[in-house]
């Protein structure tokens, strides 16, 4: 966690250094304040605010879990032109796909109602950089100010589909 909050702290700084306005926090409630930009919603059992930096058109959001692999993020632009970027994304990652080099292998491709309307859940497994086997779920949808995305981790031994299933549902 600390080594994740020092690179993104590293990030803003060099962004503002460069003449581009991002704000940084920490603080649970700017943290929470910028996540219900994106969305309201429950966070897991475990999971607390971590950082929030917003750059230009940009919110990102960050929850850190009981597990040092246990992330949540919810990424947000405000420039309706990104959905599509973000559909590419999404669209390159197909059932049995592998890429030898991030070391995930997408298990499923799931369609959902996220705050009302279809989506797809992309469900992938990996080995992390600790050598850890993780599982992650990514879903696109429209958040509050423009295109967003979820992404959801945690180690393959603490993954819960009833606890992804919650986490999505609680989406407003």
């Amino acid at each position: 966690m600390k080594i994740k909050t020092f690179t993104i702290s590293l990030l803003a700084f060099l962004l503002a250094a460069c003449g581009s306005k991002a704000s940084f926090s920490t603080q649970d409630e700017e943290i929470w304040q910028a996540a219900e930009t994106i969305s309201v919603f429950q966070p897991p059992a475990g999971f607390e605010p971590e950082v929030t930096v917003e750059f230009k058109e940009y919110t990102l959001v960050s929850f850190s879990g009981n597990s040092p692999q246990s992330h949540l993020y919810l990424i947000q632009s405000q420039n309706e032109q990104d959905e599509s970027r973000l559909s590419a994304v999404l669209n390159d990652l197909l059932p049995g796909a592998s890429d030898p080099k991030q070391r995930t292998t997408v298990l499923e491709n799931r369609p959902l109602i996220i705050r009302g309307e279809p989506g797809t859940l992309i469900i992938s497994q990996g080995i992390n950089g600790d050598q850890l086997r993780y599982r992650q779920a990514m879903v696109q949808f429209t958040g509050n100010g423009g295109p967003a995305l979820l992404v959801y981790s945690e180690p393959l031994t603490h993954w819960n589909e009833d606890t992804l299933n919650a986490l999505l549902a609680s989406f407003e």
